[in-house]
């Protein structure tokens, strides 16, 4: 049975107490697609050829077992993986990386909420959260920050040179302070 997978799309396996998976590509985005027991017969067969030559020298040696079991778990992948829909999340993800980072770049994960302080009153907070295609949006938090976080003040912090932000005192654990002979706090 032939069917178009999206680009990328793959079936995985990882051998019980192995360093590393195997995988099998079904698509690579050029309309070529694999069967479904051609596919599985691929990943049988990269469990059995694997070895401790392979893999930079992490590989190991599985078994006929290990190779029925990577066969069973292929074609259970094939009929339960919506790939599809797998895909439409990475494209997803790239779209929000794109708008967050700039187009091309490796930024990392878009959050999905952070919370900073107001530009006009610093112990009010505002939260931004992202929408899923990734447009942020800026809320009023109906928390203060000292009722949230330590505030900064002259006892526990000291300011930076160049006065725009705190830096804490270091808080020493209680086995700390019994050792150093510090008083408590």
């Amino acid at each position: 049975m032939t069917y178009q997978y999206p680009p990328g799309s793959s079936i995985e396996y990882l051998p019980e107490g192995s360093t590393h998976a195997h995988s099998v590509l079904l698509s690579a985005g050029t309309g070529i697609s694999l069967e479904l027991e051609e596919a599985v017969e691929l990943l049988s067969e990269a469990v059995l050829a694997c070895n401790e030559d392979r893999h930079n020298g992490h590989g190991q040696d599985h078994g006929q077992d290990e190779a029925e079991k990577a066969y069973k778990d292929g074609i259970h992948q094939l009929m339960t993986r919506d790939f599809e829909k797998e895909y439409a999340l990475k494209l997803l993800q790239k779209q929000r990386e794109d708008l967050w980072y700039g187009v091309g770049s490796k930024g990392g994960p878009v959050p999905e909420a952070v919370i900073f302080p107001q530009q006009d009153d610093p112990k009010k907070l505002n939260v931004l959260v992202t929408a899923p295609d990734g447009t942020p949006s800026i809320y009023p938090a109906d928390i203060e920050a000292d009722e949230m976080f330590d505030v900064p003040t002259e006892e526990n912090a000291v300011k930076d040179k160049e006065g725009v932000s705190w830096q804490r005192k270091r808080r020493w654990s209680f086995d700390t302070r019994a050792r150093k002979n510090l008083p408590s706090v």
